[in-house]
């Protein structure tokens, strides 16, 4: 799953990556409170360093969105 996620996304597998997603998932909770648009930015540090590999993919998604009248994504966590 890991590989075919990659070849989607367009990222590469560098050491930080795998040494993310070698480890065990967390267990899921469930939500109980509305979702939390700025939930991921405790996360910031980790996508970040992705963010140039990964813009190529939000541009193409975001194409995808605007052409379904859908609210885009943005990868700059300063707004």
């Amino acid at each position: 799953m890991v590989n075919r996620l990659l070849q989607f996304s367009g990222l590469v597998l560098d050491q930080h990556l795998e040494a993310k997603v070698t480890q065990p998932l967390a267990t899921s909770r469930y939500t109980v409170s509305k979702p939390n648009e700025v939930k991921w930015h405790k996360h910031a540090d980790d996508i970040l360093q992705y963010a140039p590999q990964l813009q190529p993919l939000v541009n193409n998604v975001n194409e995808h969105l605007i052409a379904s009248a859908s609210s885009q994504i943005n990868l700059d966590f300063n707004r």
